[in-house]
């Protein structure tokens, strides 16, 4: 990727990180589901937990200037990734379905949230 920014470009990368990616209340079928699909991407040969290292790769590589930030999306009942939560439990088989009727009751409560995972963003200049 350094290779293919021209001197003084800017190589930019966003990558996820599974630190902050929670449910509050706490649910055991989520816990689960999020186990699940990470084990999914270690088999794919990715990291889940590659987006905190993002800057210090870009500074590896030998750019300088190089700058980070993290973001988190909260949600709330309602939202279109509980749906999206709800769909990878059927797809990826994680749960029975009273597992994921209980997921589905306990992200319909209006005290529920979640948090999706940290979305780390790092640039650096090429030299």
């Amino acid at each position: 990727m350094v290779r293919l920014a021209r001197p003084g470009g800017t190589v930019v990368l966003q990558e996820p990180d599974a630190a902050a990616w929670l449910c509050d209340p706490p649910h055991s079928a989520f816990e689960r589901l999020k186990a699940e699909l990470l084990t999914v991407y270690e088999r794919m040969g990715r990291d889940f937990h590659i987006g905190r290292r993002a800057g210090r790769l870009l500074r590896d590589a030998g750019l300088h200037d190089v700058e980070v930030r993290a973001t988190a999306r909260v949600t709330r009942p309602g939202d279109y990734y509980h749906s999206f939560l709800l769909t990878l439990c059927g797809l990826l088989g994680v749960s029975a379905a009273e597992d994921t009727a209980a997921l589905r009751e306990h992200l319909g409560r209006p005290d529920t949230i979640t948090c999706q995972p940290l979305l780390w963003q790092a640039t650096g200049v090429r030299p």
